[in-house]
């Protein structure tokens, strides 16, 4: 069991971590249009 919520927490935060990355990928993208 003890596994298993930590495996389930590992996932949740590459999740976040590939959100984080994407929004401010896109970011990155909008501002270099403004530019």
């Amino acid at each position: 069991m003890k596994y298993y919520f930590l495996s389930k927490m590992a996932a949740e935060t590459l999740i976040l971590n590939n959100v984080t990355d994407t929004t401010s990928e896109k970011r990155r993208r909008s501002q270099h249009i403004r530019e």
